[in-house]
């Protein structure tokens, strides 16, 4: 019975092995839009300080190599730099070879087709505008450093938390009689948050009201400012002096 015993668990240890080696195999290729990560990356630059909040929040601030100016949080300020996330020293990410550099929109282009020249993947990620997008987008993000299972699943789970988080806000925030108007300006050219943006509907999870609901930008943003006359105006840093 014991020899009986001893072999099952055997070939349990076995199949289970097994198991893991499949697993560990069907996490790459990854595919993201027309990109294709065949193993782990080994190196990676951050540009986006939104990207490195996503990665450092699901646990993978150690996968971060390099950074942008702008991204000053504490698990990543002693990395080296490589200047600001829309015009970075492109010969310093070069000379790190980076299998893969997360930006943003501001981005310039022709610093991203100067790497791109390089064979240096540049993955320039979009707001998430509905908990859906933020969710993909999370999970995108943690499947290039952690793979199509392990990756995809540590973003899935961290969004819906999230998610889950701001649902509690707004049952938690009381109604009150009185209107508190606000608005989020991204920039100094005026571009704010509106109600079609994930970043502006954060404003009804407490009990707020939106003041640039709408998409504007420039002076139709300046305009609305002044006519709604919000209670409290939120922005980027460093954004503040320049407005």
């Amino acid at each position: 019975m014991k020899r009986f015993s001893a072999v099952m668990l055997v070939v349990s240890m076995i199949f289970c092995f097994a198991a893991c080696s499949d697993s560990s195999k069907d996490e790459y290729p990854v595919k993201i839009a027309s990109y294709t990560f065949n193993e782990k990356p080994d190196s990676v630059v951050c540009l986006s300080d939104s990207v490195a909040d996503i990665l450092i929040a699901c646990g993978y601030a150690e996968s971060i190599d390099a950074r942008s100016d702008e991204c000053t949080q504490d698990e990543i300020s002693s990395l080296p730099s490589v200047g600001k996330k829309a015009e970075p020293n492109t010969q310093k990410i070069i000379e790190l070879s980076p299998d893969v550099v997360f930006a943003d929109k501001s981005l310039d282009d022709s610093v991203a087709d100067k790497l791109q020249s390089e064979n240096i993947t540049v993955l320039t990620m979009v707001p998430a505008r509905t908990t859906e997008e933020l969710t993909l987008l999370y999970e995108n993000i943690c499947s290039v450093v952690d793979g199509k299972i392990t990756g995809s699943e540590t973003g899935k789970n961290k969004a819906n938390a999230i998610s889950l988080t701001m649902d509690d806000l707004q049952r938690l925030v009381p109604e009150k009689n009185v209107v508190v108007t606000a608005c989020y300006i991204y920039n100094a050219q005026g571009t704010a948050a509106s109600d079609n943006t994930l970043c502006g509907k954060l404003f009804s999870y407490a009990n707020t009201v939106n003041v640039c609901s709408h998409e504007l930008s420039g002076n139709n943003m300046l305009n609305a400012l002044k006519l709604s006359d919000p209670q409290y105006i939120f922005c980027n840093t460093g954004v503040k002096n320049q407005i």
